[in-house]
């Protein structure tokens, strides 16, 4: 491996790279753009405990409330219950339907019919083939 890193460090210092002016400008530009952009964003300070517990009770107060509203029962002389059971009583009723069995099911019967009579086909040829083998 000797002649193998010797040929690598005389190709290597053979090697002659040398960049414009005009290319060196635009790549510390490209860099010093990127830096700006990636600008470290401020340190937030971490809210206080009292943050919390405030947030926590008014959750707590907000729940209770909306509770209270959805339970809360009027006392009153029933007229909503009347004025529902007088709307279903009032709809009109479904008028009645003669239905005769749909003709499209003959198709589907003959399809279904040669079916099994592919699958009778299939069993007998195979058990023909395994009565053969055997």
């Amino acid at each position: 491996m000797d002649t193998f890193e010797q040929r690598l460090r005389d190709d290597g210092a053979l090697i002659r790279a040398e960049v414009s002016a005009e290319l060196d400008a635009r790549i510390r530009a490209s860099l010093e753009a990127a830096a700006a952009e990636s600008a470290p964003a401020p340190v937030r300070s971490r809210p206080s405990a009292w943050w919390w517990w405030a947030s926590s009770l008014s959750g707590l107060a907000a729940a209770f409330a909306l509770l209270a509203i959805l339970n809360f029962e009027t006392t009153g002389t029933g007229q909503d219950e009347r004025r529902v059971a007088a709307a279903v009583t009032e709809s009109p009723t479904m008028p009645l339907l003669r239905v005769e069995p749909a003709v499209l099911t003959a198709p589907l019967e003959q399809e279904l019919d040669d079916l099994e009579s592919d699958l009778r086909k299939a069993r007998d040829a195979v058990s023909e083939d395994l009565g053969l083998q055997f």
